[in-house]
């Protein structure tokens, strides 16, 4: 009863993050990804985390079919312009790099950051295959006992901005 109570609490506290910020719609990925990585937490042979993560996925669902009927679409239309999409996605490494940038460097932080798509992008995507290949080899020297914690940390991280790289958040000025 009382893993009930804890599990619709935390349904309830998902759908209101949805409300306020719709980036929380990763978190049945980033479940899924915890199960991936841990898969042996809690003892009881993880039987039962499909039921549970069910819940969340319907959940967010909901919360899309919502944004439907309200907004009249799932998401911007992103794809309604296929040369802008490509430029996104060719800026995607620059747009890593910086988030790290900011986590290691925090300077010049304020609420509206962009980030120009146009700039050149060989630099930062030559940085990022760098760093890809850090973590590689950062992850084979780990004692195994903590390469699956390395791991959940990097999908986390690259789950959390996610939204914020395919899908551009002021509409009006990306479209």
């Amino acid at each position: 009863v009382k893993e009930a109570v804890y599990y619709s609490v935390a349904l309830f506290l998902f759908a209101v993050a949805l409300l306020c910020k719709e980036q929380a719609i990763v978190l049945p990925l980033l479940l899924l990804l915890y199960e991936f990585c841990f898969p042996d937490v809690g003892g009881n042979g993880n039987t039962g985390w499909r039921l549970r993560l069910s819940g969340f996925v319907i959940v967010a669902g909901g919360y899309l079919l919502w944004r439907k009927m309200i907004l009249g679409g799932f998401l911007t239309s992103f794809v309604s312009n296929w040369g802008e999409f490509y430029l996104r996605l060719k800026s995607f490494p620059a747009l890593v790099m910086n988030h790290i940038q900011t986590i290691f460097l925090p300077v010049d932080l304020h609420y509206y950051r962009s980030y120009d798509i146009l700039l050149p992008w060989v630099l930062p995507c030559l940085s990022f295959i760098f760093l890809g290949i850090a973590c590689i080899l950062i992850w084979c020297v780990l004692p195994k006992n903590r390469q699956a914690l390395f791991g959940f940390g990097l999908g986390w991280f690259a789950l959390a901005i996610l939204p914020t790289i395919i899908v551009p958040l002021i509409h009006e000025y990306s479209l």
